[in-house]
């Protein structure tokens, strides 16, 4: 099976995207929802990517 350089880079970006410890979560909690008008700085992440980061993440799996 041949792996295309696409394919490549979408697996990286699967694997960049996730959020691996709680102060992460925590910060892109601060840009999602409602706390967003409250965030200092002008944030980094879009709405929908605030969201999915701060959402379920591997970290949280681990503590159920």
């Amino acid at each position: 099976m041949r792996v295309t350089m696409s394919q490549v880079r979408e697996a990286v970006r699967e694997l960049m995207s996730e959020v691996y410890s709680e102060k992460q979560r925590r910060w892109a909690c601060a840009q999602a929802g409602k706390s967003r008008k409250k965030f200092k700085g002008k944030p980094s992440l879009t709405k929908k990517e605030a969201g999915e980061m701060c959402g379920d993440t591997k970290i949280s799996k681990k503590k159920k």
